[in-house]
């Protein structure tokens, strides 16, 4: 199973790639992964800098853990964050078998939501419940096209509870990606708005040096 989580991964990491660089879909990893090795290191640096961005937006585990959601071990934020003596937990339906070993606690599951309880389903039988109103902050940083409207809509959900989500994406201005990465942050920007009612949607949008960064920071009412 480890085997087959770590080969998703790098099929996932993979699809980045390709958008990063302008590549069709029909791109092999045969032809490119001198490029993609070298990717993987410039990416565990960007998401680095993203995590020092989140804590420049407020991002704060004092008063209570952080979750990250759906990430894996070369596109984490966790790592810099801990290292900053932040607690952070991640949560990933898929990688987090990539964490084995790295002193991060991580649980391989899906957040579902059944009425007021949010949980980690292992699978079928094997339900974990987790309390959301420990958490802090949860933060996301997959993009939309992978991840998908509907987990983000459910990790926006958790934001009416004491939970602030941080929704962001990154990378470096020299991605061929990088304007529409922007554009659909914009516009799932206006959806949020759109849908959220009872929480303060506020956008981020910064250039520093080589690197860009866009969040969206939807803060619970509930926790003022």
């Amino acid at each position: 199973m480890k085997k087959e989580y770590n080969k998703l991964y790098i099929n996932y990491l993979f699809n980045i790639f390709k958008k990063v660089n302008g590549l069709n879909d029909n791109a092999r990893y045969d032809d490119y992964w001198v490029e993609f090795r070298d990717f993987l290191i410039k990416y565990e640096d960007v998401s680095n800098k993203y995590a020092k961005y989140l804590e420049y937006l407020g991002i704060n585990g004092y008063e209570g853990p952080i979750m990250e959601y759906g990430s894996g071990k070369s596109d984490t934020v966790a790592t810099t964050l801990i290292d900053d003596h932040y607690p952070v937990v991640v949560v990933s339906e898929k990688y987090a078998s990539t964490f084995d070993g790295s002193g991060i606690l991580a649980y391989n599951g899906k957040i579902i939501c059944d009425y007021d309880d949010v949980r980690i389903r292992y699978d079928r039988d094997n339900v974990n419940r987790i309390n959301v109103d420990k958490f802090r902050s949860i933060v996301c940083h997959s993009p939309i096209e992978l991840i998908g409207l509907n987990e983000i809509y459910l990790l926006l959900a958790l934001s009416s509870k004491k939970s602030d989500v941080y929704i962001g994406r990154y990378g470096y201005i020299t991605d061929k990606n990088w304007p529409q990465v922007i554009s659909d942050m914009k516009e799932l920007r206006k959806k949020i708005d759109f849908i959220n009612r009872d929480t303060e949607v506020i956008y981020n949008e910064d250039f520093m040096g080589n690197y860009y960064f866009s969040n969206i920071m939807v803060k619970s009412r509930r926790r003022r």
